[in-house]
C-alpha cells in the first residue's frame, strides 16, 4: 500500500529526514521518533498487523493525534493479515513518543519515518493498494515528477524479511519473530 507525497512547490525535492522501527507484541505500543529540523515536515507511520480484525484504533506523536491515511487488510487463516498508513503534518521537532493503540491484541511492525519539503496543504496523494498470495505484487501509483512514493507491506507468515526492488530505499524491515505466525513489515 502507497502514497506519493507531494513537494512543497514544483520542482522542490522532498528530504528523508529519519526513521525509527518497533516490533511487538500487545494492544499499546510506544516508542521514541526522532524529527529534525526542517520546513514543510511530515510523519508517515506504516503498521504492519498479524491479523486483519486487529485495527489501529490512534496513533499519536508528542500527544499530536496522526490522520489515517488508508488500510487493506488482506488474506484470511494463514495469509491472514493488515496494513495500515498513517500522517501528520509539521511534527514537532525533536524527540517525542510515538503512541500507537490498536483494537485488541497482536503482533506488529511499526514504522515511523519522517520527511522535509512536503506540500502541508496536500502532504500526499490518494492511498493505492493491492495484494496478492504470490511473491511478487504489482502496483502502479498515480505520481509525478518530484513526489515521493512511499510504501508500507504486511506479510504473514514465518519469513524473515522482505527484499526491496530496484530504484527503492529501504526505511525499515523487520518481523515479529513469533512461533506459530509472524508478520513482516
Amino acid at each position: 500500500c502507497v502514497v506519493a507525497a507531494t513537494p512543497e512547490v514544483a520542482g522542490a525535492v522532498i528530504t528523508f529526514d529519519s526513521r525509527t522501527v518497533s516490533v511487538g507484541s500487545g494492544v499499546a505500543f510506544t516508542f521514541p521518533h526522532t524529527v529534525g529540523v526542517g520546513i514543510n515536515r511530515v510523519m508517515i507511520v506504516g503498521v504492519s498487523v498479524f491479523n486483519s480484525n486487529k485495527t489501529v484504533t490512534s496513533i499519536t506523536y508528542a500527544g499530536q493525534p496522526l490522520t489515517r491515511i488508508g488500510f487493506l487488510d488482506g488474506g484470511s487463516g494463514s495469509d491472514d493479515r493488515r496494513m495500515e498508513m498513517w500522517r501528520l503534518v509539521n511534527p514537532p521537532m525533536g524527540t517525542a513518543n510515538v503512541a500507537i493503540t490498536m483494537s485488541s491484541s497482536t503482533k506488529v511492525v511499526v514504522g515511523a519515518a519522517s520527511f522535509f519539503g512536503v506540500n502541508p496543504a496536500a502532504p500526499h496523494g490518494a492511498f493505492a493498494s493491492n495484494e496478492a498470495k504470490t511473491n511478487l505484487v504489482t502496483l502502479v501509483v498515480p505520481s509525478a515528477a518530484g513526489e515521493l512514493v512511499i510504501d508500507c507491506m504486511a506479510v504473514q507468515g514465518n519469513a524473515a524479511t522482505a527484499t526491496v526492488g530496484a530504484g527503492q530505499t529501504q526505511l525499515w524491515n523487520d518481523y515479529t519473530r513469533s512461533v506459530g505466525g509472524a508478520v513482516v513489515g
